[in-house]
């Protein structure tokens, strides 16, 4: 599991969105399909310190972190 942070752009709204997934791609994607009409991109620079975290409470393959 990844955590990564992806930015997304809708007309002139942008707002990043915190992920937990099985790769960066997954992340980029699941965030893709929940906001179809907006731009997806990983917001660089990745963290470190939190990119791998695998949460074993989340119940399932990835998750939204508030």
């Amino acid at each position: 599991m990844v955590k990564v942070s992806i930015e997304v752009r809708h007309k002139t709204a942008r707002f990043t969105v915190a992920i937990r997934a099985q790769s960066i791609q997954q992340a980029q994607r699941i965030v893709q399909a929940r906001y179809p009409a907006s731009v997806a991109r990983v917001a660089f620079p990745i963290d470190p310190e939190n990119f791998f975290g695998a949460d074993s409470a989340t119940p399932s393959p990835y998750s939204w972190v508030a």
